[in-house]
């Protein structure tokens, strides 16, 4: 009896992490998304990038641009409410580089002309930003990290996908740097 009870424990010891999230290698519970304007510096976003991964790895990718799947806007982001809509459930964090690129994503969500009404609710929200400074005395500048004005890069074939920039790499390794040393409530984010 006693035995059983041990091996419990010790399956049980073996899903769960040092700082006592779950480590399940499938699960989908951070989204880091980065938003971007054209090189003309205007406040139409016309690229983004997804990073979707969980305490131990990265499990996928996604990433938009108008002039390559999509040709306005709007396209582009029906495209990325789309990819949002797939990990909805649970609530996951949808961590972006600052407050101000949620902010800009809601403004141009108000002002494009999409055929549903858009929305950001179900998910919960971090700034990578605001948590370096609070808690590390740092910005995303200060490391170096600026957003790219490119944003993804071309698919290599006619038929491949646009591979992630090099600023939203980093901008996940920041992340996957800093999370274990973050309080557990900073971690969960606040609902949008």
């Amino acid at each position: 009896m006693a035995q059983t009870q041990a091996n419990k424990s010790t399956q049980r010891g073996k899903k769960m992490s040092s700082s006592g999230h779950r480590l399940d290698d499938q699960r989908e519970n951070w989204l880091l998304l980065e938003i971007g304007t054209g090189s003309g510096g205007e406040s139409v976003i016309d690229w983004w990038e997804l990073v979707v991964g969980n305490a131990t790895q990265t499990v996928r990718s996604h990433a938009g641009k108008v002039g390559v799947d999509v040709q306005s806007e709007s396209g582009v982001l029906t495209e990325l409410l789309e990819k949002l809509e797939r990990y909805r459930n649970g609530e996951p964090l949808l961590i972006t580089p600052s407050r101000t690129a949620l902010r800009r994503l809601r403004a141009r969500l108000v002002e494009a002309s999409m055929e549903k009404s858009p929305s950001l609710r179900g998910f919960r929200h971090l700034s990578l930003d605001e948590q370096l400074e609070r808690y590390f005395g740092q910005s995303l500048s200060k490391k170096g990290l600026a957003t790219d004005v490119e944003g993804p890069l071309p698919p290599e074939t006619e038929y491949g996908e646009l591979t992630l920039s090099n600023s939203t790499t980093q901008l996940w390794e920041v992340w996957m740097s800093i999370h274990p040393l973050l309080p557990l409530g900073e971690i969960k984010g606040e609902r949008l």
